[in-house]
């Protein structure tokens, strides 16, 4: 693990709400106020822990909500830079923080998912087994996939090979000539 990796899970440990602020987002809390229920475990997390502080657990629950009461106030007031846009990032940032092995599974689930767009649109065009999805949105997930997959090939500096793709291309052209006996005007 790199030591930059180390140090970014170091500060998102340690300083969650500056770490979300370079990110581009903002740390915004529910209402702060616990329910019974919350309470009712943090006391017994406490009794089981054996630690007596002679302090009622409603006393620092309280404590507690008033200290997240005014976190919450500026947290509310920030939210509206939620829509700022994030900083895109580089392949070499994207490389540097996914292993090779991540990537490639990451290739792997992109390329089920393209397969699955794929056959959708399939069924969209075909009309045997509807769904309620249209040729349109259809087609754009196939994009979307294709995309993904692409964008995981660039990352491992994999590229299609022009030599590769005329080679089944023309395997594909004679297979077809074979199923419609040997007709070139077959299409």
């Amino acid at each position: 693990m790199s030591n930059r990796f180390c140090a970014t899970r170091k500060m998102i440990e340690e300083k969650p709400e500056e770490f979300a602020a370079l990110m581009g987002y903002e740390v915004v809390e529910e209402d702060g106020h616990f329910t019974k229920d919350e309470r009712k475990a943090y006391q017994d997390m406490l009794n089981r822990a054996g630690k007596s502080t002679g302090v009622k657990i409603e006393d620092l629950m309280q404590d507690f909500d008033q200290s997240q009461k005014s976190r919450n106030s500026v947290a509310k007031k920030k939210e509206a830079n939620m829509d700022k846009p994030l900083k895109d990032w580089t392949l070499g940032e994207a490389k540097e923080y996914c292993p090779e092995k991540e990537i490639l599974a990451q290739l792997a689930e992109e390329a089920a998912e393209l397969a699955q767009a794929a056959l959708k649109l399939r069924r969209v065009i075909d009309g045997t087994n509807p769904t309620p999805v249209s040729e349109e949105e259809a087609k754009a997930a196939i994009i979307e996939e294709l995309s993904d997959v692409a964008l995981c090939c660039k990352l491992l500096n994999i590229r299609p090979s022009r030599y590769t793709m005329q080679k089944k291309l023309n395997r594909w052209r004679k297979r077809l000539e074979v199923r419609n006996c040997g007709q070139k005007d077959f299409v």
